[in-house]
């Protein structure tokens, strides 16, 4: 079985706190492929 690890880091400057975000991520499940660990870290 081959496991693969990946990390990506996103960075948002926001000027006007009145901004609303909506994050859809979605890691894919499929017959070839099975999400082990997944996880968001905010701050």
């Amino acid at each position: 079985m081959i496991r693969l690890k990946f990390s990506i880091n996103l960075k948002y400057d926001v000027v006007d706190f009145a901004s609303d975000f909506i994050f859809n991520t979605h890691a894919a499940h499929t017959r070839c492929q099975t999400v082990v660990n997944e996880a968001l870290h905010l701050s």
